[in-house]
């Protein structure tokens, strides 16, 4: 996951957890526009494509990703029944940026503009 820019994981972070919406470039990669996420991802996070694939397709619940569809309906769920990603532990130990509770807290109120 270090291969992954930290503004990344953040925005993946609080998308799959929160359901809060990524940037243009995140969103893309999330849609599976590869031709989307070329033009709008800057160049660390275009250079980190294919870990950041891997890893949505490895550890990312496959509903929150791969068509436009899906990350809109992510968005609409209601995600307080995902108890394992309202926790959060696992998920961000595998993103490698968040180890305690104390800190998805804080996340939790990041601004997201």
């Amino acid at each position: 996951m270090n291969m992954i820019p930290e503004n990344v994981r953040g925005a993946l972070v609080r998308y799959i957890v929160w359901g809060l919406k990524p940037g243009s470039g995140t969103r893309a990669i999330l849609s599976n526009d590869l031709y989307l996420a070329a033009a709008c991802c800057d160049t660390d996070t275009w250079s980190s494509i294919r870990p950041i694939l891997s890893w949505l397709k490895n550890y990312a619940p496959s509903q929150c990703h791969g068509s436009p569809e899906r990350v809109s309906l992510w968005r609409e769920k209601d995600l307080s029944g995902y108890s394992e990603l309202r926790d959060g532990l696992e998920i961000f130990s595998r993103l490698g940026c968040v180890t305690s509770k104390l800190a998805i807290e804080e996340m939790s109120s990041c601004d997201t503009q």
